[in-house]
């Protein structure tokens, strides 16, 4: 400091652990080894910012996606994948939590006959028309009945009602996408 003006300035980290929330765009991830190669790839920067510190991750999986319904159908398997993952890297990285926040990619509009399709243009048309959040909605109403008053479940609930409806229809038609492919 030379006459009360700061002539200069140095960073000095002061946490231990370097939190991080990542998104990554899996849009052009054809199979979960290119999708996994894509977080080693976004995560080398973050490694190299945190220094010696471990890092905390928050990781959002984000894009559109052939690997949509896969992905929501065995989250836990995807999960473990990317736990591997990060016990390969020379840095010390804890997943805090996982997001799957991919589409699918635009389809034809043309109707699939078979009955997958029906069924899967008919979780689509309950979906759009709130059906699928109504009846969400009362489930969650009943569950909130059942907890104890100090559960503090308010916001547990409204997350739950704000994720949940797309996240059901995503799984309901990713069940119908793989029943397409399943032998009989």
């Amino acid at each position: 400091m030379v006459d009360g003006a700061v002539t200069s300035l140095e960073h000095r980290p002061l946490d231990s652990v370097r939190w991080v929330a990542l998104s990554t765009d899996i849009s052009t991830c054809g199979n979960r080894t290119e999708l996994l190669d894509a977080v080693r790839d976004h995560l080398r920067t973050t490694c190299l910012d945190a220094g010696e510190r471990p890092v905390a991750l928050r990781l959002a999986l984000v894009g559109t996606s052939p690997l949509h319904g896969a992905l929501h159908l065995d989250a836990a398997a995807l999960r473990e994948d990317v736990d591997a993952l990060l016990a390969t890297l020379s840095h010390e990285v804890w997943l805090e939590k996982l997001v799957l926040a991919t589409k699918l990619p635009p389809v034809a509009d043309a109707m699939d006959p078979s009955i997958a399709g029906r069924i899967d243009l008919e979780v689509q048309r309950l979906a759009e028309t709130g059906h699928i959040e109504r009846a969400l909605d009362e489930r969650l109403t009943e569950i909130r009945t059942k907890l104890p008053a100090g559960a503090h479940a308010d916001a547990f609930l409204e997350q739950m009602r704000a994720e949940m409806p797309a996240r059901a229809a995503a799984l309901a038609r990713s069940l119908v996408g793989e029943a397409e492919h399943a032998p009989d």
